[in-house]
Order: C-alpha cells, then sequence, then structure tokens
C-alpha cells in the first residue's frame, strides 16, 4: 500500500479509535470515520501480545497487500483503522482476505 494511502500520525489513529464506528472479526477490529483528505487512508493497529516482531511484520505485510486491492474500492474518503486481534494466528492469506472483504462489505464503505 503506498504512503499515501496511510494512516501514520499518533493523532491520526486516535481521531480513528474516538469518532469511528466499529465492526469486529475473530481476526480483527475494523474501525473507520469520514475524512477531509483527498483519498481514503488506511492503518494497521498490531499489539505486541499477539506475537513476535517478525509474526507482527509479517502479517501487516498480509493486509497491506489485501488493502491496495480494497482501498481504490471505498466509496467515499474514509480513514480505516485496522486492530488485529490474537485469532490471526494460525489465520492464511486467503482467510484473511475473505474476512477483511467481508468486513468492508458488512460495513458498507465499500
Amino acid at each position: 500500500m503506498k504512503r499515501r494511502f496511510r494512516l501514520v500520525r499518533s493523532s491520526d489513529f486516535k481521531r480513528v479509535r474516538r469518532e469511528g464506528k466499529s465492526f469486529a472479526h475473530p481476526f480483527f477490529v475494523l474501525l473507520f470515520t469520514l475524512s477531509d483528505a483527498e483519498n481514503s487512508k488506511a492503518g494497521i493497529s498490531i499489539s505486541r501480545a499477539v506475537g513476535n516482531a517478525v509474526f507482527r511484520n509479517q502479517k501487516k505485510r498480509q493486509i497491506r497487500e489485501i488493502l491496495n486491492d480494497l482501498i481504490i474500492n471505498v466509496n467515499d474518503n474514509y480513514d480505516i483503522m485496522i486492530i488485529v486481534r490474537h485469532g490471526i494466528k494460525n489465520a492464511s492469506f486467503n482467510e484473511i482476505k475473505s474476512a477483511l472483504t467481508d468486513m468492508f462489505q458488512r460495513s458498507g464503505i465499500v
């Protein structure tokens, strides 16, 4: 996912967490809120409790790859935050992709 489509500032993450609507799944929580920016942005948060650094980076790379396809189909300009849960430990790439696609459709942002 290109940098212009990423949430990077701590204040943006806090705003999405405070103002955003949320949808839960055993793999992650999806939060989103409308944005004033010219394009949608997404950020990923994963706790140290989920796994070691290698595992966390691997899952973030997988989620970013999935978001490459999803972020261009978002209806309006949203700031999106994905909080990764422990359930993702044994999930394959295809399971994560189908779950994330389903979450985007259920939330109505795609």
